[in-house]
């Protein structure tokens, strides 16, 4: 099999980049995409990300002329190609619902972000939601003056005193009550549904 032969060359060079060059690249498919399913061992998965044609035979190549790591893109989608001829299409999967019920709130998917990092601003929540996420536990908001601690963790110690653990102690959000407002607006404006 072509692919499995090329895997341990080409595909740990890639570098995984977040909004890939090599997918901006190509007009046809989206490499970062496939290449990260196969660097997760998913090449029957991969394979279904292919276009029906094989688009690279004829490609002038720049999705791996701007790959920061090198890979050998092109050769590397005729070699799934070879090794997954026909494309096969998982029956039924456009009909799975995933949707269900949290406490009365209807969510297309039961996958949430977290009040973190990532749910703490516009960009990031829509991000999120234009990945599929159905909702987000947004950053706490509170009205108080922010002084975080740093470094943001504590201790978690027994009952008898003695260390546990650590927590997190980052817990507020630092933007202003109307800025946060703001973000709700924006995101129910451009994904209602969330």
């Amino acid at each position: 099999m072509y692919y499995s032969n090329m895997k341990s060359v080409d595909i740990s060079k890639c570098i995984l980049c977040h909004d890939a060059v090599c997918t901006k690249a190509c007009p046809a498919m989206d490499p970062a995409r496939i290449i990260r399913a196969l660097r997760f061992d998913n090449a029957a998965g991969a394979s279904m990300m292919l276009p029906k044609e094989d688009v690279c035979l004829h490609c002038d190549g720049k999705c791996q002329n701007v790959c920061p790591a090198e890979v050998p893109i092109q050769k590397l989608m005729s070699g799934l190609r070879k090794e997954f001829p026909e494309q096969k299409e998982i029956p039924g999967l456009d009909d799975v619902d995933l949707s269900c019920d949290i406490c009365g709130v209807k969510l297309e998917n039961p996958f949430m972000l977290s009040s973190s990092v990532v749910a703490s601003n516009y960009e990031m929540t829509a991000r999120a939601f234009e990945m599929g996420w159905s909702g987000a536990a947004f950053k706490t908001i509170c009205l108080m003056d922010i002084r975080e601690a740093s470094p943001r963790f504590s201790t978690v110690k027994t009952g008898e005193g003695s260390f546990y653990g650590f927590k997190n102690i980052e817990q507020l959000s630092d933007y202003e009550l109307e800025e946060n407002l703001n973000f709700f607006r924006e995101l129910k404006k451009i994904i209602p549904p969330k």
